[in-house]
């Protein structure tokens, strides 16, 4: 025990009163120094036990054991050993308790991270079969993949829009992928981390595809799907048809970011250049 915890306990002065109600205090000698208590000395009385010692023979024992040097309870303020043990019973368990809540945490954020997908796939765009079969020159791996793929770049737009990020990269693919009712439709071609346009932001298509932003802007207002079409086919920003498929895209989210207040128009383009793109690869 530290000094204050000491001078904490209860301290008298032994007077008559405390030797005729002995059985209070138990004994009327100091049982450190076996000497018995004379009226005025300062005695020091341990709270749980009721034993009383001399002031300063007590003192100094409990600096060094803090329990009382007849019945071993524990000396502090009303602990006794098993009041102690219960204690730390108890501190155990509310321990535990923590424990257990950190690692519910800890589960919890871990499958959050896994599952958790940073798109809105809110689209209120109409579903028909139109949009359904639209495969993008077959760009889409499979059939009947078109609604799904169609709300999928919305949702890019719309992250575009707040973000200025075009593609997601691969772990946050992965998220949204799992996430999604249909699998293997090809939105995974439009991921970030394959350099040239994969990694565009918006910003980049304004500086490096501007004037190709601007006629698929203007040409899919809708006079014609041919126009539009057009535009979409005039994109080519990489060697290849592959990389060119994935520069046109960047530009359409990009477009779809200025118009995510537009649903119907983003809708129109969707279904004209999904269904009309000629024969990809």
């Amino acid at each position: 025990m530290s000094e204050d915890d000491v001078q904490k306990l209860p301290c008298y002065d032994y007077s008559a009163k405390e030797k005729e109600n002995s059985t209070c205090f138990q004994v009327l000698d100091c049982a450190i120094c076996l000497e018995d208590f004379k009226m005025g000395e300062k005695c020091r009385l341990l709270p749980l036990c009721k034993h009383s010692f001399h002031a300063e023979c007590v003192d100094s024992w409990l600096l060094r054991n803090p329990i009382c040097p007849v019945c071993r309870t524990g000396a502090g303020s009303g602990e006794s050993e098993s009041d102690l043990a219960s204690l730390s019973s108890e501190s155990m368990k509310k321990a535990t308790n923590v424990w257990v809540f950190i690692f519910i945490i800890i589960v919890n954020v871990a499958f959050s991270q896994k599952t958790n997908c940073t798109l809105d796939f809110e689209f209120k765009g109409a579903s028909n079969s139109s949009n359904e079969n639209g495969d993008w020159g077959g760009f889409l791996n499979q059939n009947h993949c078109g609604t799904t793929f169609n709300g999928y770049l919305k949702a890019l737009g719309v992250r575009a829009n707040q973000t200025g990020f075009i593609f997601l990269d691969s772990s946050e693919q992965t998220r949204c992928l799992n996430s999604m009712k249909r699998f293997g439709c090809g939105m995974e071609k439009l991921t970030s981390g394959g350099e040239g346009c994969s990694d565009y932001s918006t910003a980049d298509v304004e500086q490096k595809l501007g004037n190709e932003l601007r006629s698929l802007s203007e040409n899919c207002r809708f006079a014609s799907c041919g126009s539009c079409v057009r535009s979409w086919e005039s994109i080519n920003g990489g060697s290849n048809l592959e990389e060119s498929m994935i520069c046109r895209f960047a530009v359409l989210v990009s477009l779809t970011s200025l118009k995510v207040e537009d649903e119907e128009n983003v809708q129109r383009i969707y279904e004209c250049l999904s269904n009309n793109t000629p024969v990809y690869g």
